[in-house]
């Protein structure tokens, strides 16, 4: 309910967002602060984690 909240009721799953998120305190106020928004794959991310957890584990 707090996230619905928070983003007006626009929540979706495997929808592109179109923006980036920005620290309030530096929004507007430094002209050398920029956003990337960066989209992951989380069935890709999974499968690098397991690999990873795999590779710790065997070690």
């Amino acid at each position: 309910a707090a996230a619905r909240a928070a983003f007006g009721d626009g929540v979706a799953l495997d929808t592109p967002f179109s923006g980036a998120y920005v620290p309030l305190s530096r929004y507007g106020t430094d002209d050398r602060v920029a956003a990337l928004m960066v989209e992951i794959r989380r069935d890709r991310l999974d499968a690098v984690i397991d690999g990873l957890v795999r590779l710790i584990d065997g070690a």
